[in-house]
Order: structure tokens, then C-alpha cells, then sequence
């Protein structure tokens, strides 16, 4: 019976996302499926790291190196997040960003606005990214993007009279889409102790940070291996977590071991 018990504790952690520890970094995932916008019928992945402020590492979260994988492809949320109009893969979470453009009239510049990322899975502003949420992006400094910059990275010319964007040429196409990307990494830290974000478990009903998300096609499993660093201590290296729907033999191997508990507790009753 303790086998049987083991294998079905195995197939409860596929399905709900086991949480991995090192140290006093406790990694952990749960997935939801989305039902309305324009991902609906896909799932969304999050990953948390709780600190749980033993062995130094702190109460927060500063920065992370993370990698995810997909047996299938990433869904990213594109938006216009610099001076250009050719849309931008927002693998960082960023906030609402407003951008002058001169009139073409030579009047006074307009403003050109795009609004926050979402961790809504239902919102359209919702998509793959790795960022700890909290922090304000301006405070976030990434310096590693795999593939690279996710930008169109344009060559801006203002207006010296009033700073209005004059002309704004990328000169770099994305590097991402949304058909066959099944990797990235993002190595970024927050620029001081001071501007972490919180990852005790008072945070997301005792998870810690989110500082990852997946949107994936339904089903379709993630990966994620990261180092992470509290506000003080070492940088630590968590083992790899994966978010899984089990197959349908593992399903049924679940149902049985739990027939199978319920069978002995009526016989002993």
C-alpha cells in the first residue's frame, strides 16, 4: 500500500505543481485555463518563489535568472513599448508607457499610450514574461534576453524645440513570435535592496513573489529553471520545476489510488 500511496502522491503533484526547494527558496506553479480574450482556450502558467526569511536569504525577492520551455510554443503579449509603431515582445511585465510624438502640423507633441501588462489571463495585455511583480520596471535592469532584445530598438529624432519624436526608424526586427518559440531566458535584478519586492507568505495566499508567467496552448507543459537572490545572501540555484497536465493513464492512476484509500477506510470503519 505505502508503494501505491507513493505513486499516487507523485501523480497529485504532477497535476497540482509540487513546490521545489534550496535553501529557504521555495519554488512553486499553478495553471489556469483561459476562458474569454484573445488567448481564450489556452492555459496560463505562474510560477511564485516564496523566502521565507530563514538562513539569510531575506523576506524579498531582488532578482532572478530564469529559463522556461515549452513542448510546444510560447504565447507572448505584443504591444508598442518604444518610439516606433512595430510592435514589441513584453517579456518584462512593463507598465503603461507614454511616448510624445510631434504633430505634423508643428504643434505641440501628442501623446501616444499603451497600457500595463496584465497578470489577468483573460485580459489582452496578458502573455509570457518573467519579471518579479512589485517592482517598478524602472527600477528593473535585465541584462541577458534569449533570444535577444525582445524591441524593435529604433533611432529616434526629437525636436529640440518641445522633445517631440520627429521620426522613430527600428532598426531591428523582434525576435520573438507566436508560432515557435520554445525557450527563453531573462537574467535581471531590481537596482537595490530597497526596491524588492515582497515574496513572504503574506504574498499570493502564502506562494511568495510571482515573478513568472506562461500562456502555452492547452495542455502543453512548462518548464522553468532559475537562480534567484533574496534582498541579502548568495544567489541560489532552484531545482528545474515543471507544470504538467498528467497524461490520461497518470489520471487514472489517481482516481484508482484514491479508490483504493477510500476502499481501505471503509473496511476499517
Amino acid at each position: 500500500m505505502r508503494k501505491q500511496l507513493k505513486l499516487w502522491a507523485a501523480a497529485a503533484a504532477v497535476l497540482v505543481g509540487a513546490p521545489f526547494v534550496s535553501a529557504d527558496l521555495i519554488l512553486s506553479t499553478t495553471r489556469s485555463q483561459i476562458t474569454a480574450g484573445a488567448n481564450a482556450g489556452a492555459d496560463q502558467v505562474r510560477f511564485f518563489i516564496l523566502n521565507n526569511g530563514a538562513n539569510g536569504t531575506g523576506t524579498k525577492l531582488i532578482g532572478v535568472a530564469s529559463q522556461m520551455t515549452t513542448d510546444d510554443h510560447f504565447i507572448f503579449r505584443f504591444a508598442n513599448l518604444d518610439a516606433d509603431t512595430t510592435p514589441d515582445a513584453d517579456i518584462q511585465m512593463s507598465e503603461t508607457t507614454s511616448i510624445p510624438f510631434h504633430n505634423s502640423d508643428g504643434s505641440d507633441p501628442t501623446i501616444r499610450t499603451t497600457s500595463a501588462y496584465s497578470i489577468n489571463p483573460n485580459s489582452s495585455n496578458n502573455g509570457t514574461a518573467i519579471r518579479p511583480v512589485g517592482g517598478g520596471i524602472a527600477n528593473w535592469n535585465a541584462q541577458v534576453f534569449i533570444p535577444n532584445t525582445p524591441g524593435s530598438n529604433p533611432t529616434v529624432t526629437t525636436d529640440p524645440g518641445d522633445g517631440g519624436v520627429v521620426t522613430a526608424t527600428p532598426t531591428t526586427t523582434p525576435n520573438y513570435n507566436n508560432t515557435n518559440i520554445k525557450s527563453f531566458r531573462v537574467e535581471g535584478a531590481y537596482l537595490g535592496p530597497q526596491f524588492a519586492v515582497a515574496a513572504d507568505a503574506s504574498q499570493n495566499g502564502g506562494a511568495g513573489a510571482l515573478f513568472a508567467i506562461a500562456v502555452v496552448p492547452r495542455g502543453k507543459s512548462v518548464t522553468l529553471t532559475t537562480s534567484a537572490a533574496g534582498e541579502i545572501g548568495p544567489t541560489l540555484d532552484l531545482p528545474a520545476i515543471t507544470n504538467a497536465v498528467p497524461e490520461p493513464a497518470t489520471v487514472g492512476l489517481l482516481s484508482l489510488g484514491g479508490m483504493a484509500v477510500l476502499g481501505r477506510r471503509r473496511r476499517k470503519a
